[in-house]
């Protein structure tokens, strides 16, 4: 407090902070002001709901079972859906799930805590009511990696990277071959397991010493010490690593087959005369879901998973309140974090149906009925 003097010697009275006491007297009014005007504005409308305890997970893979079977444990009626005729057998315990096989997810209303889903199967329709949903869509499962490959790509020099993996000694006895590619990341990133597998396999055929291995990928991922270490290993050798972007055109010709990219570092459009092609079959059978996006109105990204939100701040979370999601449709496909992921999205589940019921406002506009009428429409 006091009288500060400027540099033109003109002198200022200083309220507290050293802050100029008129304007901050102008500013306390001003909010004021404002708080008042606040205090004149009708309350937001607010109803309390009570949350229906049963949950709906849609995906009977790793994901959807592993969110299943801990959910099980709260306490919880737990129907788990899933659109092939069997749930694959993962280790979890489901005595306590209803399990609805060949069924497909196709009409869901309601809010957070009260939803109505209608489920489609070999019986027709049968509706569900349930407080929460977690989306654990995963891949499709119906082709193995050998029969992915050859309906997709139809050419006998194109493998799937297990197969050439596993067989590398009878492939590289075909004749000339002698330019061997290997192909990352051709629908989704891959998984550190598969990576690992690629390197492993693009250094055993390159130390053959009469081979060239050249390895297409977006951003093959090395983020632990021994897979750093297999990387430099692999480039060491000899491997030619080849970063890619958009998609991978492979067709055959009467010297082999032509794998054509856009390279990530040239920006231009480049082919590759390849005797033996092994490509990583992940992700090659991922589910649609645009399906599932346009039924439950969870946005999807634009490769098509459910990640319109910050997947570090926001990991199992979507855009609707009261859906969750985890494991393939979410862009994991890590084993390891399958399992915390799917954890992850049904401890979220119970902390939101814990609470039995739930505070909400009122989206709604509240019409009255004699000032609508004044203006005759």
């Amino acid at each position: 407090r006091g009288v500060a003097v400027s540099p033109s010697g003109l002198g200022e009275k200083k309220g507290p902070f050293g802050l100029d006491e008129e304007l901050l007297t102008r500013t306390l009014h001003a909010v004021k002001r404002e708080i008042n005007i606040l205090q004149l504005i009708e309350p937001v409308s607010l109803s309390r709901i009570t949350l229906n305890q049963s949950v709906l997970v849609v995906g009977g893979g790793k994901a959807g079972t592993e969110a299943a079977e801990v959910l099980s444990r709260f306490e919880y009626e737990v129907t788990l859906t899933e659109q092939h005729e069997e749930v694959r057998e993962t280790g979890t315990d489901l005595d306590r799930v209803h399990r609805l096989t060949g069924h497909k997810l196709v009409s869901l209303h309601g809010d957070i805590g009260n939803f109505t889903a209608v489920l489609e199967g070999p019986g027709g329709l049968k509706t569900l009511e349930c407080g929460a949903l977690i989306l654990a869509s995963g891949f499709g499962g119906s082709l193995d990696p050998k029969e992915l490959i050859q309906k997709r790509f139809k050419d006998t020099r194109v493998v799937s990277l297990p197969v050439l993996d596993g067989e590398i000694g009878r492939l590289l006895r075909i004749p000339k071959s002698r330019t061997i590619g290997i192909v990352l990341d051709i629908d989704l990133d891959e998984t550190k397991a598969s990576s690992e597998t690629a390197l492993h396999a693009a250094l055993k055929i390159q130390r053959q010493d009469v081979y060239q291995v050249m390895l297409f990928c977006r951003d093959i991922r090395v983020g632990s010490l021994h897979l750093e270490q297999l990387y430099d290993d692999v480039r060491e050798s000899g491997v030619i690593i080849v970063k890619y972007e958009g998609p991978v055109s492979i067709h055959t010709s009467k010297e082999g087959t032509i794998l054509s990219i856009q390279d990530a570092v040239l920006e231009k459009n480049v082919s590759f005369l390849c005797d033996l092609i092994g490509i990583s079959p992940y992700g090659l059978d991922q589910v649609d879901l645009t399906d599932v996006s346009s039924v439950t109105g969870v946005h999807l990204d634009e490769l098509k998973r459910v990640q319109d939100n910050n997947i570090h701040f926001l990991p199992v979370e979507t855009n609707i309140p009261g859906i969750f999601t985890t494991w393939a449709c979410r862009g994991t496909f890590y084993d390891s974090r399958i399992a915390v992921e799917a954890r992850a999205a049904a401890l979220q589940v119970h902390r939101l149906l814990s609470q039995k019921t739930l505070v909400v406002e009122h989206a709604e506009a509240k019409v009255d009925a004699e000032k609508c009428a004044l203006c005759l429409t």
